[in-house]
């Protein structure tokens, strides 16, 4: 009986042992998950306008804290004037610019192609805007 009492007790103290060793490993942390990347958008303050039109840019879900990178797709003689083409994105994850339709362009549409390069996120976002008479 005492051999069976002996026995439970270095039981008890092995387990306590392992339990307190177990205990002084550091934790690994383990890196968070990656964030998924936003899935953004922009749009104009309105899609059509004349020559010589101010127009506001805004873009809403983009990586905060990153710039945004604004051009037009096969717009040759187009001539937009903006006050950045490579406006910085807000914490919120929104940014603006202006441009002014330049007094040369014909008329016509025309896609604007805002992209950026953030971490490993690789977005772009197209949109037409129209010059109107």
């Amino acid at each position: 009986m005492k051999s069976m009492a002996v026995r439970r007790t270095a039981k008890t103290i092995y387990l306590l042992l392992v339990a307190i060793l177990l205990s002084l490993i550091p934790v690994v942390a383990r890196p968070a998950a990656a964030a998924a990347c936003p899935n953004p958008s922009f749009g104009f303050s309105r899609s059509t306008g004349p020559v010589g039109a101010d127009i506001v840019m805004t873009g809403f879900g983009w990586v905060p804290g990153a710039t945004v990178s604004i051009t037009t797709v096969s717009a040759e003689n187009a001539h937009f004037m903006a006050t950045s083409d490579t406006p910085l994105v807000s914490q919120q994850g929104s940014w603006t610019s202006d441009f002014i339709v330049g007094e040369s362009t014909p008329l016509g549409s025309y896609t604007f192609r805002v992209v950026q390069e953030a971490g490993t996120c690789s977005l772009a976002v197209h949109n037409v805007f129209t010059v109107t008479a």
